[in-house]
C-alpha cells in the first residue's frame, strides 16, 4: 500500500467509526468505537508526518490537514474522557455528541467531515 492509500484508509476510518459510535448499543460500545476512531486519527497524523519527511508532498500543502487531524484527536480524546466519567444515559451522550460533528455545507467543497 502506498502512503497516500494508507492515509486515505486511516482518515476515512475515523468517520466510519464515529458514525458507528452513534449507533452504539451501550456506553462501552460507544467508547470502544470512539477509541478506534482516536487510534485512526493518531495514525493519520503519522502518515501526514511521513509524507512530509519523505518530501513527497510539501509541508505547506499538508499543514491544514495536520492541524485538523490534531484538533480531531483532541476532540475525540475529550469525548472519550468525558463519556467515561459521565453518569448520564447513552442516548443523552449520543444526542449531545452529534452536535460536535460538523455538517457538510451544500456546495462548499472546502468543508470536511471526518
Amino acid at each position: 500500500m502506498t502512503l497516500a492509500q494508507q492515509l486515505l484508509r486511516s482518515r476515512t476510518s475515523i468517520g466510519a467509526n464515529v458514525e458507528d459510535a452513534q449507533a452504539a448499543q451501550s456506553k462501552a460500545d460507544f467508547i470502544s468505537k470512539l477509541m478506534i476512531a482516536l487510534k485512526e486519527s493518531r495514525e493519520t497524523r503519522y502518515w501526514l508526518r511521513l509524507l512530509i519527511a519523505s518530501e513527497i508532498v510539501p509541508q505547506e500543502r499538508i499543514s491544514q490537514l495536520q492541524t485538523e487531524a490534531e484538533e480531531l484527536t483532541k476532540i475525540l480524546g475529550a469525548i472519550i474522557i468525558s463519556t467515561k466519567s459521565s453518569t448520564k444515559p447513552l442516548q443523552f451522550l449520543i444526542f449531545n455528541f452529534q452536535f460536535l460533528i460538523p455538517k457538510r455545507r451544500g456546495g462548499d467543497s472546502n468543508s470536511r467531515r471526518f
